[in-house]
């Protein structure tokens, strides 16, 4: 008889593209970040044929960036403790109402350098919170077996979108700069309607009463004991590096050549004894087994008589790698 737990991984669509949720995150990721592109370069040229002066493309980068590091401490804990799919929502819809206020001052000829700058950063201020909520919501959208590959297509998405937002925000730039922000308006309000219909696979666990030294628990833990901390420094380790993705982080320690992988496995597991508390909601760190995807590395190599070396390259960073990523067991 299977067990409860193999009935459910049969009930899994083998694909991310097929589970519904995902697919709403996926595009409304792809629509905002398309549009964040377009009207990056839509404003920067705007501004630039009102004053043409180099210095105000800077100030419209200092808008959108100081907004993100004075937010910084804030948008982790709204994240955490509230409807992420309502705060990516209401982000989207208030860079949807930017765009739409940068359209109309523009049609209607009011719209100056300073206003552009207000607008922007409240822009940025939305954006602060969207990022790294969208970036922690795919955890809910997906069951836990399935966020390797979620990951996966959402970053690719991302990449190729942040590519194709500039060219296309020129375009339409091009076109007139009315219709940049329009499209951005459209783009980001779709977005958010896409958001909002998301059903979450997994609740997110309840959290404790925001207080200040909640705030700046994260601050306290990286000074005190992280994981890299309590391995760094034992006995055999020759190298230390770690990585995250969204619901994922990990670290991997590199031993001495010729090492007892046996022991190594002992001086991990001793050193992460001495982590005595993880921040609120972070499961235990664990060692993953000998017979992980970290034990097996396999190269390809792609050739071809007809495709040039730029067009082979292009095939296998958008095409190929993401499927090859897509694969059950696949790590990077």
């Amino acid at each position: 008889m299977n067990s409860a737990t193999e009935i459910a991984q049969e009930d899994l669509p083998r694909s991310v593209a097929r589970h519904r949720p995902f697919v709403l995150f996926w595009f409304s990721r792809v629509l905002s970040t398309l549009s964040f592109q377009m009207l990056s370069v839509a404003v920067g040229w705007q501004v630039y044929n009102m004053t043409g002066r180099a210095l105000d493309l800077g100030l419209v980068g200092l808008a959108q960036f100081v907004p993100m590091v004075v937010l910084t401490f804030a948008v982790g804990h709204a994240a955490d403790r509230y409807d992420r799919r309502t705060i990516a929502s209401i982000c989207m819809m208030v860079e949807a109402v930017a765009a739409g206020v940068l359209a109309l001052g523009t049609y209607q000829g009011w719209l100056t350098r300073d206003a552009i700058l207000g607008v922007v950063a409240i822009g940025g201020a939305a954006r602060a919170f969207e990022s790294p909520t969208m970036a922690a919501l795919v955890q809910g959208v997906v069951p836990r077996q399935m966020i390797p590959q979620a990951a996966a297509w959402t970053t690719s998405a991302t990449q190729t979108a942040q590519i194709l937002g500039p060219a296309l925000g020129g375009l339409l730039f091009g076109l007139g700069s009315i219709v940049a922000y329009v499209a951005a308006c459209i783009f980001f309000a779709l977005g958010s309607v896409l958001v909002s219909l998301i059903r979450i696979e997994r609740a997110i666990p309840s959290k404790e009463p925001v207080t200040f030294k909640s705030v700046f628990s994260g601050i306290g833990f990286i000074r005190s004991r992280p994981v890299e901390q309590a391995i760094n420094g034992s006995a055999g380790v020759a190298a230390l590096r770690s990585e995250s993705i969204a619901g994922l982080s990990v670290v991997t320690v590199s031993f001495t050549q010729g090492s007892d992988p046996f022991r190594d496995r002992q001086v991990v597991s001793e050193a992460l004894n001495e982590v005595d508390k993880m921040p609120d909601g972070v499961s235990p760190p664990k060692v993953t087994p000998l017979t992980s995807s970290t034990m097996d590395l396999l190269k390809v190599g792609f050739t071809s008589d007809k495709l040039t070396p730029m067009q082979l390259r292009d095939l296998v960073d958008w095409t190929i790698r993401p499927r090859i990523l897509a694969a059950d067991g696949v790590a990077r």
